[in-house]
């Protein structure tokens, strides 16, 4: 299944404001779909890394050799070997956890790189249980005021 991508700037801050779910490897984020007498859109994804986050993991990886100094390293291919780790993850997982109507942005740590499938598979299927529940307490809290 081909997942439908978030690419507006804006999409990516709106899902910014609602409910998130931290683990070792990644951040969730997720947030209803703003719709008006429309029904639900598939849910939607983004994913991001960014080059701070690249960097902090060649300086992890340096300072456990014992390298000195400040190298730049490979940041972008780095930064696009991770963010095809979260697309096939997601593509691989999502379709069976994500729900209908919800924008959803995963955003990679450091130790991304480090840990393996599986547990990023765990840990994708726990934090969607996670913002879920989140989404559904907040949805019940907005409706009562």
């Amino acid at each position: 299944m081909r997942l439908q991508m978030l690419t507006q700037r804006s999409d990516f801050l709106r899902v910014k404001s609602g409910v998130a779910w931290g683990t070792k490897g990644f951040l969730l984020q997720a947030i209803e779909q703003e719709q008006a007498d429309q029904p639900l859109e598939l849910p939607r994804f983004g994913i991001t890394v960014s080059n701070h986050t690249v960097r902090r993991y060649l300086a992890q990886k340096r300072a456990e050799s014992g390298e000195k100094g400040e190298k730049r390293g490979p940041v972008s291919v780095l930064r696009n070997r991770m963010r095809r780790r979260l697309r096939a993850l997601l593509e691989q997982f999502a379709p069976e956890h994500a729900k209908t109507g919800v924008d959803y942005v995963i955003i990679g740590r450091p130790t991304l790189e480090t840990l393996g499938f599986e547990i990023l598979r765990k840990d994708l299927q726990e934090s969607f249980q996670k913002v879920h529940r989140r989404i559904i307490s907040t949805s019940k809290h907005l409706s009562k005021s």
